[in-house]
């Protein structure tokens, strides 16, 4: 029985140290090469006129997560080339080995993400808030307590309760405040993360010669169109990448692994 006890625990605890996580491999094709940036894989594809890096945005994501990358792009030809981020196209490998297209995400989609996040937490908030404020006002407002009454025929006790309506409103108000802070923290955070977006994902923009230009960009995890692929690993992608007269084609594979 012991022996057995101490079988489970050592299983528990082998399983609690394992974090399952998703990492990206990259298949290099011609005219590329696999590389490391700063621990994270990455592949280079060079072409005539220009030349692209792409790496995924963290070493281990979270399982589930949309998958996102940073690209770079190098003009080496001796004029300006327009990179258009619609461009981007993404495409997953059923398991028939058919592509179907998956959604790419552009910056005014991922604000718009995050303006309507922003705005459900301060729903929530509020909610939590006026919840809180009533409760609060509830607990506050009602008073109760016990009294004694001394005569020539010996003391009686007696109870009472009441409302104090003054009370109930200044603990509603010091609730309703401090949600009143949340909400407004919420928002700030909600404007910062779309203003980061702007500066850290990849839009249409002009390179110049010998020039580079990078950022983010995001795309769905499974096809859009199509029968549907079942949510297998690994997940296997193809990124095409028009710049100017050029596309660069990556291939890559998603898949989960368990790290002690």
């Amino acid at each position: 029985m012991k022996k057995g006890l101490a079988a489970v625990v050592v299983g528990a605890i082998a399983l609690g140290g394992c974090v399952t996580t998703e990492v990206t491999r990259f298949q290099p094709g011609q005219g590329q090469e696999s590389i490391y940036r700063q621990g994270l894989p990455a592949v280079v594809s060079m072409k005539p006129g220009s030349t692209m890096i792409i790496a995924p945005v963290t070493r281990n994501q979270a399982p589930g997560l949309r998958p996102s990358y940073v690209a770079a792009i190098y003009n080496s030809s001796g004029q300006p080339v327009t990179f258009e981020y619609t461009g981007i196209t993404v495409h997953q490998r059923g398991p028939d080995g058919g592509m179907r297209p998956v959604r790419v995400y552009n910056v005014d989609d991922l604000q718009r993400e995050a303006r309507n996040q922003a705005i459900m937490g301060a729903i929530l908030v509020g909610a939590a808030a006026a919840g809180g404020a009533a409760i609060a006002a509830n607990n506050a407002g009602h008073y109760s307590g016990t009294g004694t009454i001394y005569g020539r025929h010996g003391a009686r006790t007696f109870t009472y309760s009441g409302w104090d309506q003054g009370r109930a409103n200044a603990a509603a108000a010091g609730v309703a405040a401090a949600g009143g802070v949340a909400v407004g923290a919420i928002a700030v955070q909600g404007q910062q993360a779309v203003a980061a977006l702007e500066s850290q994902m990849l839009q249409t923009n002009t390179i110049m010669p010998g020039e580079w230009y990078g950022g983010q960009f995001q795309f769905a995890r499974d096809a859009k169109e199509g029968p549907r692929i079942p949510h297998s690993d690994p997940r296997q992608y193809r990124i095409d990448f028009a710049v100017g007269p050029t596309t660069h084609v990556f291939d890559l594979t998603t898949e989960r692994v368990k790290q002690e």
